[in-house]
């Protein structure tokens, strides 16, 4: 639930208010284990987002705060035995009490008439206080060493961040513009990261996630075609992961690099197409411990090298539309090790509407045309492939009428 509100002054400053409520409440089987317990995680949050937008000569400028409150849960419930280190009953029970405050400022200034230059920088307060429910320590037996979980004592952890952004923009002509950005980000650990923990590990002291990225591009048109090109370049630090012995340790580097494109040609006759796409290059930058060999230079698994689509469509005179979409998702690994890989998958999509009056309008789509097999996601755990199968053909009709 939430609300937007706004004022704008004579002087032509505008003052934004979005307050929020939240609620979320899931409960599932953690199929993918094989004790199979269930999860169920609760959270209940407000908060507010608040901007002032004004000017001041040539510079434009955009101060605000961000604030959210979260009251959240989560228990871990096994209803059959499966093991002395995996034994039934609760795993998990804890409650946490999350406060995110953060404020933020961005100029742009206006040095020519062909060029401009931003610059932000925001700071961020996390503080969760961790009320463990529970018995601190191992949640099996007292003479079993090699137990799954462990519960970290009720404690406090506060993370403080600071990111950065700066950018310019500059016009070629009235057409092309050329631009750059580097910016810095951030990603405090979450909190199943912080207290959800394996294998005797009682304290997880991590850093939030750091990341560098620079970005630059061309964008622009040309009587019936837009284009966007750009080429970026992300360094990752502090990466968080479980080590072999499953425990949440913080140190890890990747990069990403790569070029990502957008085009769009309106040709004669109401005819269109549309393309969209990446190609990046995904790498562990660091011998990563969750594997048993170096993988420094890896490609992350899960990470396809290249995907994309593309839309040929036809609009007659704004009555009747047809289109063919071609969605590609390349090969990737599905391992750290890149052992176990899956071959990506080509789909085919079919959309219809026809408007035969005023009031009267019908619809189609056709998903996954050519009916192939593919999974949504592919992983490889456990020893063995494992898939979140994709939807077979399926066909949508709707008919819309407007009374009135």
């Amino acid at each position: 639930l939430y609300s937007q509100l706004g004022y704008a002054f004579e002087s032509g400053s505008k003052l934004r208010f979005t307050p929020y409520l939240r609620h979320v409440r899931t409960e599932f089987l953690m199929h993918f284990l094989p004790w199979q317990p269930v999860e169920t995680n609760e959270q209940m949050g407000l908060g507010v987002q608040a901007q002032y937008e004004f000017n001041s000569e040539d510079v434009s400028w955009l101060v605000g705060v961000d604030l959210d409150l979260t009251e959240g849960s989560l228990i871990e419930d096994q209803k059959q035995p499966f093991s002395p280190s995996k034994p039934e009953g609760l795993h998990y029970n804890y409650e946490v009490d999350a406060l995110v405050l953060s404020p933020f400022v961005k100029g742009l200034w206006q040095l020519q008439d062909n060029w401009s230059l931003s610059a932000g920088l925001r700071y961020e307060h996390t503080n969760y206080d961790y009320d463990n429910k529970l018995t601190d320590g191992s949640g099996c037996a007292a003479d079993v060493d090699n137990c799954r979980f462990s519960r970290p004592e009720s404690q406090t952890v506060e993370f403080d961040e600071f990111s950065y952004q700066l950018g310019t923009n500059y016009r070629l002509n009235d057409n092309h513009h050329l631009y750059a950005q580097f910016s810095t980000g951030y990603r405090a650990p979450q909190a199943t990261e912080l207290f959800r923990l394996q294998q005797g590990q009682l304290i997880a002291e991590l850093d939030a996630e750091q990341i560098r990225s620079f970005e630059l591009g061309l964008r622009g048109y040309n009587n019936n075609l837009f284009y966007d090109v750009s080429a970026f370049s992300m360094l990752k630090k502090d990466v968080i992961f479980q080590d072999t012995n499953r425990q949440n340790i913080s140190g890890g580097e990747t990069s990403h690099n790569g070029i990502e494109f957008t085009a769009r040609y309106q040709m004669p006759y109401g005819l269109y197409t549309n393309l969209t796409g990446t190609v990046a290059n995904h790498e562990y930058d660091s011998a990563f411990t969750f594997s048993r060999s170096n993988i420094k230079g890896n490609e992350i698994d899960t990470a396809p090298q290249h995907m994309g689509s593309a839309q040929l469509g036809w609009q007659i005179n704004n009555e009747h539309f047809i289109e063919l979409e071609w969605v590609h998702l390349g090969d990737y690994y599905l391992d750290p090790e890149n052992k176990a890989d899956y071959s990506g998958h080509d789909l085919f999509n079919l959309r219809v509407t026809s408007k035969f009056s005023d009031r009267l309008s019908m619809s189609a789509r056709v998903l996954n045309l050519t009916d192939v097999d593919y999974a949504e996601r592919a992983d490889f755990g456990f020893g063995s492939y494992r898939y979140f199968v994709g939807e077979p053909r399926s066909i949508f009709v709707s008919i819309n009428y407007r009374f009135n």
